[in-house]
């Protein structure tokens, strides 16, 4: 696995993830294992007994799956910027629309049709 990879990795994420398939490995033995693939599928096996190569593929599957969704995350926020870099006074249009219709539901919701 690419180091581009794994430095934009939500390693909590993926240690949430372990634990989720794995009851057994709870999150303080993956933080001491750190940031290192390696270290984390020697933590899970030895705490559950799987087969290495099991375990080695649902880690790197985690990693990847968590590394694409940030990939991901960062693209559409880098998009957003663009559009409203590109269009300053439709966004803010949009932002004020929605802060008075917010504000209106608020306002029935506190008090109601009098």
């Amino acid at each position: 696995m690419s180091s581009q990879l794994m430095a934009g990795t939500d390693w909590d994420q993926v240690r949430q993830r372990i634990v989720r398939q794995w009851g057994l490995v709870n999150l303080q033995d993956l933080h001491a294992a750190g940031n290192s693939i390696p270290e984390l599928v020697g933590v899970v096996q030895r705490k559950t007994g799987r087969d290495l190569g099991e375990v080695s593929h649902f880690v790197e599957g985690a990693v990847e799956g968590c590394t694409s969704s940030l990939n991901r995350l960062k693209a559409l926020g880098r998009e957003g910027q663009q559009t409203i870099e590109q269009n300053p006074w439709q966004s803010m249009a949009w932002s004020m629309g929605i802060g008075v219709a917010a504000g209106f539901m608020v306002g029935r919701l506190l008090f109601g049709s009098r």
